[in-house]
């Protein structure tokens, strides 16, 4: 299942994706993964966490559930394909090396 995980957004994703990496997103992510099938293929793919400027309630819930860390931050959007990122989920700290920026979010 997590050979085909995001095959309809980008075909290459599942190959390409490297333990450790991030997927971020626009608002809403996860919309219509009613099952927890989502959540796990992400988890078995490696991806440390998702980072959304919102999630799907369902989604949410089956990321939780799977511990797949889903971080809701509203600066997403400027987050860069390929950007070097590191998640300090207690602190409630994300920081883009890339960039140089830090943001905050509810740890």
């Amino acid at each position: 299942l997590a050979a085909h995980c995001l095959e309809a957004v980008d075909p290459t994703f599942a190959g390409s994706v490297r333990p450790g990496d991030f997927v971020v997103a626009g608002l809403n992510f996860g919309l219509g993964s009613s099952r927890e099938q989502a959540a796990v293929s992400l988890k078995r793919l490696g991806v440390q966490a998702v980072i959304a400027q919102s999630f799907a309630r369902i989604f949410w819930r089956n990321a939780i559930n799977l511990g797949l860390p889903a971080v809701t931050l509203a600066e997403a959007d400027q987050i860069a394909a390929g950007d070097r990122l590191s998640l300090d989920l207690e602190a409630g700290r994300l920081t883009n090396e890339t960039q140089g920026r830090t943001y905050g979010f509810a740890p």
